[in-house]
């Protein structure tokens, strides 16, 4: 992936980038946060190609623009701050390509229950996506992967309790600097 915050005067990205416009805004997730860009650094590594992604709390909308530009049919991304969805929307419009991204504010519950995800993005600190951890590992279909980031390293062990009491096991983790990504699978 190659992030260019400045569309103005963009920066051509090096031979096989993905190139993708992420002005700063009032939104979270322009891929300099250490935590933005561990999800990044995953999704790098995952095979996302023809599989359906969801962006919990999707901020900028960067991480389901980033699925879609490395092969995700399709992403969904919501976040409860409506202010961030609207510069989600902005952020998707402004791509030189078209990406296959819906996004809406509200909460998780407002998938409903036959909504199902290969991959699950959530870069969100512990304390916020914790309450919603069995919402989320139900819209898991069997083989697929969170991804969870924001957390802090020392917080991986109080993290991982409660990924198994909602079915699911870490199969590797990501590090840069205090931060932490976790690559998770349903047990």
């Amino acid at each position: 992936l190659w992030i260019d915050p400045n569309p103005a005067a963009p920066t051509p990205a090096p031979t096989g980038r993905h190139y993708l416009v992420i002005e700063p805004r009032r939104a979270f997730g322009t891929g300099s946060h250490e935590s933005t860009r561990l999800v990044l650094e995953v999704l790098e590594h995952l095979d996302v190609c023809g599989r359906r992604v969801l962006d919990v709390g999707c901020g900028s909308g960067i991480l389901a623009l980033a699925a879609c530009a490395l092969g995700a049919t399709s992403a969904v991304g919501f976040d409860i701050d409506s202010e961030s969805v609207f510069v989600a929307r902005q952020t998707v419009l402004g791509q030189p390509g078209t990406y296959p991204v819906a996004l809406f504010a509200g909460g998780v519950d407002a998938l409903g229950a036959a909504a199902r995800f290969d991959v699950i993005l959530a870069n969100l600190l512990p304390a916020e996506f914790t309450p919603f951890l069995a919402a989320l590992t139900s819209l898991l279909e069997p083989q697929a992967t969170l991804v969870l980031s924001g957390l802090l390293a020392d917080q991986r062990h109080f993290v991982e309790s409660d990924l198994r009491q909602a079915g699911l096991a870490v199969e590797r983790s990501f590090e840069q600097a205090e931060w932490m990504a976790l690559l998770c699978h349903p047990a």
